[in-house]
């Protein structure tokens, strides 16, 4: 059995990631051919941001360039995660510490976990207003919520995780620098 997450983008309803579980497969041979059949199970996971630590949020402007768009004419689905990774930089350097620096010192933030939830269209040449927050810290982990906004019309929202590692691989306490305030 294996697990596999993936993020439809559809019409932009309300959409939340799904985890396929692969329940069984076989194979059939037919005419020279073989068919294999999967029979799956889907399970939608909601998923909300944590709204109590916005007061001590970042927020950086970004205007959307002709690149970021897919033939539709949307903001292609996977550069919302390039926006929170831009906020996220920025957070980081907020705070008092960029992550260049962070990095320089041993400390490793890669992300565990991502969720983004898609709400309306972004479109080439939009000014969007990106804008995210520390939501947990706890241990050896630390949450960073985020919100995507053209004018007063929330695009996206979502979350990463990062588990923070020295740079040997082992997991280390949050330094307290990147903890809620």
């Amino acid at each position: 059995m294996s697990n596999v997450k993936f993020t439809s983008t559809g019409a932009w309803a309300n959409l939340d990631i799904c985890l396929l579980v692969i329940r069984h497969s076989f194979v059939i041979p037919y005419s020279g051919f073989v068919i294999l059949y999967v029979i799956i199970s889907t399970r939608v996971y909601p998923h909300k941001c944590d709204m109590t630590n916005m007061n001590n949020n970042t927020t950086i402007t970004y205007r959307v360039p002709y690149a970021d768009t897919d033939q539709m004419g949307f903001v292609y689905y996977a550069n919302y995660l390039v926006y929170f990774e831009r906020l996220r930089n920025e957070l980081l350097r907020e705070r008092g510490t960029a992550y260049k620096e962070w990095e320089a010192r041993g400390l490793l933030l890669p992300v565990i976990e991502a969720y983004c939830r898609y709400r309306a269209p972004a479109h080439y040449d939009d000014l969007l207003v990106l804008s995210g927050w520390v939501s947990m810290a706890k241990g050896t982990r630390i949450r960073i919520d985020y919100r995507v906004e053209r004018e007063d019309t929330l695009l996206a929202d979502g979350y990463t995780v990062h588990a923070c590692l020295k740079r040997s691989g082992r997991p280390t306490r949050v330094p307290e620098e990147l903890k809620m305030e």
